[in-house]
């Protein structure tokens, strides 16, 4: 998907905004992966 986003023509913003968005949902998985194999545990 990122890869996508770089070969279209995207402005500086909104590249920026879905580098921060992608990173925030990357962030939430592991947070939420840790969460459930703590509670397995």
């Amino acid at each position: 998907m990122s890869q996508r986003l770089s070969s279209e023509k995207l402005p500086q913003m909104s590249r920026f905004y879905a580098q921060v968005i992608a990173s925030l949902v990357q962030r939430g998985a592991i947070l939420f992966e840790v969460g459930v194999l703590k509670r397995k545990s």
